[in-house]
């Protein structure tokens, strides 16, 4: 409860593997959620990921949950 808290308190996104976030959070419970849903990722992809989705995306716009996938 406190990452997503911190979330909210300073406008910053969650990345997480954590499908707690989907399943004990409502989406009003943090700012917005980055979900890796494929665990066997490398950090490498995740990392290329995330930032083709901080140059695509303005974080405003991130609402909820979006998915973290290579394609």
């Amino acid at each position: 409860m406190r990452i997503a808290q911190y979330s909210l308190e300073e406008d910053r996104l969650v990345l997480t593997s954590d499908d707690g976030f989907l399943t004990d959070f409502e989406s009003a419970a943090f700012r917005g959620l980055l979900f890796i849903e494929d665990e066997t990722l490398s950090t490498t992809t995740v990392a290329d990921v995330v930032h083709a989705i901080a140059e695509t995306v303005e974080q405003e716009h991130v609402e909820g949950v979006l998915y973290v996938t290579p394609n």
